[in-house]
């Protein structure tokens, strides 16, 4: 039952934009369990969470069609937020700050913070401005074909 649990959760995050499913695979403890399900076709392992995430799908697509329908303004924004609030954990340009811990005679090491930083003056940092713009632009243009394509309704 959890497998069917794990499998329809992270289908649901899989149709969330800036929600990832194998995260939330690891944050519920079968991330390794399904890799290696999936390289070795362990299908006791692959049924139920294939279950799980088919059931998922069907289910949280419905209903978050009728949240859309009936609440939409509202879930863009949460969904909007969830995206922008995710973004100093996807910053590419940062560096971690590690704290060491010595107990007895070992060593460990982990992060506690980031430092953030604006990109170099490279070449990678100006294609991958210009691979934005281009996004940007040709959502845009999308957005305006569709406006100039949608036939009109007139009320009498």
């Amino acid at each position: 039952l959890y497998l069917m649990l794990c499998g329809a959760i992270a289908m649901c995050s899989m149709i969330l934009p800036g929600l990832s499913g194998s995260f939330v695979l690891l944050l519920m403890g079968n991330y390794e369990l399904v890799i290696n399900a999936i390289s070795q076709l362990h299908l006791e392992t692959l049924i139920p969470f294939g279950l799980g995430a088919l059931l998922g799908i069907v289910v949280f697509a419905r209903l978050l069609s009728w949240i859309f329908r009936n609440y939409h303004d509202q879930t863009v924004s949460l969904l909007t937020g969830f995206i922008f609030g995710s973004l100093a954990v996807l910053w590419p340009w940062k560096s971690e700050i590690i704290q060491t811990v010595i107990t007895g005679n070992e060593w460990k090491e982990k992060v506690i913070g980031y430092t953030y930083a604006l990109p170099k003056n490279e070449l990678e940092t100006y294609i991958s401005i210009g691979l934005i713009i281009t996004g940007i632009l040709i959502l845009f243009w999308t957005e305006n074909a569709s406006r100039s394509t949608t036939p009109k309704t007139h009320l009498h």
